[in-house]
């Protein structure tokens, strides 16, 4: 009885105090992100309260189970006054893409492809918005993040180039950025809130390297600045490793060139030497079949990442690259993940920039949510470590050659 008389005497009480009605506005919650995969021991989350890094202490103990009455209090009291949020209950994954279009062309689409594929697979629910710029100055990505910011977004995917990437940096936006294309080295100054996908090249030069035992060698390079950058390793690495390398050809592949008969033409030279190739996958492709037309094979013949691609398998034949051997830094793609993509008409099999992405909203989802990965891929000073695989061909694929080099 007393339980129904209170509950007839409370409105009324309220209806004698309208000026003590709290508004309808929830109180506003707070998140602290994680900046990185760290797991702190409950000694130095005490270390961490001592120190003054309340915000770091609340972000790694927020979801351990705390043992220590003294720091488990600490926690619930700030959790009370700083009204947290469980990044655990969130109810949706928010993520941006900035996409500079004239500067990357294709990728503006694959690149967006490859986050809705991964957050496809997750089977929860998300939001992803484009911001597309269509070049890379200071205003327009300024004006992109102001609108970022603005729209909520706190994780932001951005395939720029090395050019894009320093702007952001100077302009030092408190959210988290991951840049697909670019390795860490590329960046001038450095941000907490920065990850990078991009590939080492340099690693994957040492390494096909070391299937190279001296003598003769041939370079052949495009003459976009990755070629460019790319022979420059390769001479770098070399005058490192092989001073006495005798390298007989220094060849720039320009956008008409189809014709390099001239190289090999009644030369046996290339019968006992080493090509290492820079060049595109169709180059490359009319490289080695010539090579072959003109009964010239080469004893080894190397190339990076750009001519990992199932169009160098389509276009030559097996005899054509019997020697080569092409470093891969793609490991898994998850079956259920790659069948997303092909939906789209996406590959995150062969294209590198793809797969980075994808990690990258891997990194993002377990930032946000505080799952685990499901990429292996470890994560070092905020830039992914690639495993290089060496690559041979058969007739229709890669397979990777696990010879101890």
């Amino acid at each position: 009885m007393f339980r129904y008389i209170l509950f007839l005497i409370f409105p009324t009480f309220l209806l004698c105090s309208k000026k003590q009605i709290p508004a309808p506005v929830p109180l506003p919650e707070t998140v602290v992100f994680k900046r990185d995969n760290r797991v702190y021991s409950e000694d130095e989350l005490g270390d961490l309260i001592f120190n003054g890094q309340i915000f770091t202490f609340v972000a790694y103990a927020d979801g351990v189970e705390l043992q220590n009455f003294g720091i488990r209090e600490r926690f619930l009291i700030y959790q009370s006054l700083f009204h947290l949020k469980n990044l655990d209950k969130l109810q949706g994954i928010d993520i941006a893409l900035l996409l500079p279009e004239k500067v990357i062309g294709r990728y503006s689409f694959s690149v967006t492809n490859a986050v809705l594929s991964y957050l496809i697979s997750k089977k929860e629910s998300f939001r992803v918005k484009s911001y597309y710029i269509s070049n890379e100055e200071n205003s327009s990505i300024a004006s992109a993040i102001e609108n970022i910011i603005r729209d909520g977004f706190q994780f932001v995917i951005a395939p720029m180039t090395e050019e894009g990437a320093n702007i952001i940096a100077n302009l030092s936006p408190d959210i988290f950025f991951y840049f697909p294309t670019l390795h860490k080295d590329r960046i001038t100054k450095r941000n907490i809130f920065f990850y990078f996908g991009g590939i080492n090249y340099r690693r994957q030069i040492h390494e096909l390297l070391k299937y190279f035992d001296g003598g003769k060698i041939s370079l052949f390079y495009d003459k976009s600045p990755k070629g460019r950058e790319l022979n420059q390793i390769v001479l770098e690495e070399l005058n490192s490793s092989f001073p006495d390398a005798n390298i007989t050809v220094i060849r720039e592949v320009g956008r008409r060139d189809t014709d390099f008969s001239d190289l090999y033409k009644d030369n046996n030279d290339s019968l006992h030497s080493s090509f290492f190739i820079n060049t595109t996958k169709v180059k490359s492709s009319i490289l080695l079949a010539q090579l072959t037309a003109y009964d010239q094979q080469p004893k080894l013949i190397l190339s990076t990442q750009i001519n990992y691609s199932p169009i160098l398998l389509s276009m030559t034949q097996p005899i054509d690259r019997e020697n080569l051997v092409t470093a891969n830094s793609i490991s898994n793609s998850h079956r259920e993940i790659a069948d997303t993509n092909y939906l789209f008409n996406n590959d995150i099999v062969y294209d590198w920039i793809n797969y980075s992405a994808t990690i990258g909203t891997d990194l993002f989802y377990h930032l946000i949510t505080g799952k685990p990965r499901i990429y292996s891929e470890p994560i070092e000073n905020n830039q992914v470590i690639y495993t290089i695989h060496m690559m041979r061909s058969r007739e229709r694929e890669f397979y990777e050659d696990k010879r101890v080099k």
